[in-house]
């Protein structure tokens, strides 16, 4: 009897411990999610994505959410980069969940939202960035990852992701010389050296802007020769124009120099303040390099290469004849002439620069248009009259009375320089002096041109 009763009372007490902690466990998780998932306003301190909850209910923090999902939808943007290359990823890839972030609050902190991606939708999207990207299964995880982190604190900006920190491709990202152009001037070799030696390298930084003139300056480098500076700024221009840099400043003269070809001058002047600078958008840095050889001086474009390949072309180039310009001079003996400018035709060319992605044309830019006006032939003929003409002219004048300018009055009539304003020829003059003005009062006499 007595072993029963102890039997039944460590029975009753396995029993009660039993319902103890069933109850604790049961109803302690109730009591925790009832208190997490009140009805009544949140705690001093709640946030959802930096979203204060404080004092609100449930049904006023789920509108609060997703009032701002929509605003980071609407103004938000995620650019991957590599390279030169950008894509502005489609945010619909973004699935929100605000009915669960509710539910799983921890009180008094901040929270982030509870989004999933899309992973189709983001293949397909690194599929149209290019074919030199391939992605690893791992490398394609980190990236999501790192997306859904960025969409979970629904922080409105422009966000750039490059690909270079987390995706390997199979393109090459070894340093070497992009381009490369050839100076080859015909005089000043020693100056152009002496400046070449001062200024190499040129260290071009990411996303930056490079101005020759500013260059100069910080190296201590002043009163240089305009076409020294010009030809270091035209051979870095060639060198740059199968680029992606851009150009934010270039300069030509009235002239094509003779040590450029047509389509690529860039003329610098200190004391006209004609600058040439250019941009780097890339990420990376690149060095812009001046090697001399026997064939001239070479400005080599060093760095990463390109994911697009860029081409430089020149199309619709014209020439403009001259035109001959005649004046007269009475220092020059009878039916004797001189030509003081040989003249030189117009130019005119359009530069663009083509951007290829694997051999297909993606884009076709224009660059520049270079024009340079033509140089008028300029033709000195004799003013002299024959000794016939003279004798029959009368009143008209010596030869040495007449000049290249005439001054019309209007009546048909034509004064010279040695002629007072005030006084009319008569108009008794013979047919035939009155023929001879007339054809001098039509001559064309225009001042010699001044060029650049």
């Amino acid at each position: 009897m007595r072993d029963n009763s102890r039997l039944l009372k460590l029975f009753f007490l396995l029993f009660i411990c039993s319902v103890y902690v069933f109850s604790f466990s049961h109803f302690g998780a109730l009591a925790y999610t009832a208190f997490n998932s009140q009805d009544g306003p949140f705690l001093s301190g709640t946030m959802a994505a930096s979203i204060k909850l404080e004092g609100k209910t449930e049904t006023e923090a789920l509108t609060a959410i997703n009032t701002k999902k929509l605003e980071w939808l609407q103004h938000s943007e995620i650019i991957l980069r590599y390279k030169e290359k950008s894509l502005k990823l489609n945010l619909k890839m973004f699935e929100f969940f605000p009915e669960q972030t509710i539910s799983s609050l921890n009180i008094g902190q901040n929270n982030p939202i509870r989004v999933s991606l899309n992973q189709r939708l983001l293949e397909k999207d690194l599929d149209s960035f290019s074919s030199n990207f391939q992605i690893a299964g791992n490398d394609l995880n980190n990236l999501s990852y790192k997306l859904i982190n960025l969409a979970s604190l629904l922080q409105i900006g422009k966000f750039d992701i490059n690909m270079e920190d987390s995706v390997h491709t199979n393109a090459d990202n070894s340093e070497t010389v992009i381009n490369e152009s050839i100076m080859k001037p015909k005089n000043g070799i020693v100056e152009l050296k002496q400046l070449a030696m001062e200024l190499t390298p040129i260290n071009i930084s990411p996303q930056s802007s490079f101005s020759l003139l500013d260059y100069c300056q910080k190296k201590g480098l002043v009163n240089i020769p305009s076409k020294t500076l010009s030809m270091i700024a035209s051979g870095i221009y060639q060198s740059i124009l199968s680029t992606n840099f851009s150009l934010q400043e270039r300069n030509t003269g009235r002239e094509l120099p003779d040590f450029v070809d047509l389509g690529y001058e860039a003329k610098v002047d200190q004391t006209n303040n004609l600058d040439f600078v250019f941009t780097n958008p890339n990420a990376d840095p690149y060095v812009l390099k001046f090697i001399w050889k026997k064939d001239g001086m070479h400005i080599q474009l060093q760095g990463k290469k390109f994911i697009y390949s860029y081409v430089a072309v020149k199309e619709d180039e014209q020439h403009f004849s001259p035109k001959t310009v005649k004046q007269f001079s009475p220092l020059l003996p009878l039916g004797k002439s001189k030509i003081t400018e040989t003249g030189k035709d117009g130019l005119l060319v359009n530069v663009y620069r083509e951007l290829f992605d694997s051999n297909n044309l993606v884009k076709k830019e224009l660059i520049a248009e270079d024009f340079y006006p033509p140089v008028n032939r300029i033709e000195i003929d004799s003013l002299q009259v024959p000794k016939s003409q003279q004798d029959s002219t009368g009143e008209m004048g010596t030869s040495n009375g007449l000049s290249s300018s005439l001054t019309n009055n209007g009546d048909g009539t034509s004064v010279g320089p040695n002629t007072p304003n005030n006084v009319i020829p008569n108009p008794s003059t013979t047919n035939q002096q009155q023929s001879t003005l007339s054809d001098l009062s039509k001559i064309q006499t225009n001042p010699i041109s001044t060029r650049k």
